[in-house]
């Protein structure tokens, strides 16, 4: 049992943000897109107890959550592979528990060991990484820090560069991944965390973030996916990381192009501080040395 009220919190918040607390709602998402694909009718005791009537969506959808791993792949009776994401994939967050406690662990070590300096998350979505950024500084009653919100609030672009080519994410393929600015403020008003610590950058990467207002960052988040939203936040960004801060890929192993970019700024800026593993598709390092 927690004896922290402040642990307490957070945990709480990181389970309602990855949707922990009522997962079998997106499990039944899963189940009914299922079912319509193959035009039957669902089970109403599967939906009542999914664990109970359909036990093999279920573990899959729990197993894929906790890892922050896509859960709405379904292989029909053809061997074939289809994409149901835009049909049940709705936590605030979908970076799952591992991604979380990683961010809550950089920002203890943050908090005492003082480290100066904002947080930026690039790739916000639904905004639950950085609600949960939000509510830990309100609960260890943080106000020093401002928390950056970058992200165009109308899904990703096209591809408009080669290493891209195979990666098409934008909002005609995944409206799912197009939340409004208007929407992710509503997220935060339900979690009672929206305020003025909370500065949103709203438009492409190349265009808001070389001049927006930020001095040092303490934390740097990217979760851009593509090779071109990776780069360029790095570009622009990891210069203002201080020494002492951290940086975090969330998809360094999922997506080759985000690997990639990352790889490519890391050797043409000579990092050479450990990368760290988070889970199955996340990385992190801790700035070690500045003076390059």
């Amino acid at each position: 049992m927690f004896t922290d009220i402040k642990k307490q919190y957070l945990e709480l918040l990181k389970n309602s943000l990855t949707n922990e607390l009522y997962k079998e709602l997106e499990i039944n998402m899963l189940y009914w897109a299922i079912m319509n694909y193959n035009g039957k009718q669902p089970d109403i005791l599967a939906l009542v107890d999914p664990q109970k009537y359909i036990p093999e969506i279920y573990n899959y959808v729990n197993e894929r959550k906790t890892k922050g791993m896509g859960f709405y792949y379904y292989t029909d009776a053809k061997g074939r592979r289809i994409d149901l994401r835009n049909y049940c994939d709705y936590a605030y967050s979908m970076i799952g528990k591992a991604r979380m406690d990683n961010i809550e662990f950089c920002l203890d070590i943050i908090r005492n060991e003082n480290i100066p300096g904002d947080l930026l998350e690039t790739g916000v979505c639904r905004g639950g990484a950085v609600i949960f950024m939000k509510g830990y500084l309100y609960a260890y009653n943080i106000n020093n820090k401002h928390i950056f919100a970058a992200d165009s609030y109308q899904g990703l672009p096209e591809p408009s560069r080669k290493e891209d080519e195979n990666l098409d994410l934008s909002v005609d393929k995944y409206p799912c991944l197009a939340i409004s600015l208007e929407k992710v403020k509503e997220t935060f008003k339900r979690y009672n965390l929206l305020d003025d610590q909370i500065i949103f950058l709203k438009g492409w990467f190349k265009d808001t973030l070389p001049n927006a207002p930020i001095k040092n960052l303490c934390l740097l988040r990217l979760d851009g996916d593509l090779y071109e939203s990776t780069y360029d936040s790095l570009e622009y960004c990891y210069h203002k990381v201080v020494e002492g801060g951290f940086v975090i890929i969330d998809d360094y192993e999922t997506l080759s192009v985000c690997k990639k970019a990352v790889n490519d700024f890391r050797n043409r800026n000579n990092i050479t501080e450990k990368i760290e593993k988070i889970d199955e598709s996340s990385i992190f390092w801790r700035i070690t040395n500045r003076k390059r």
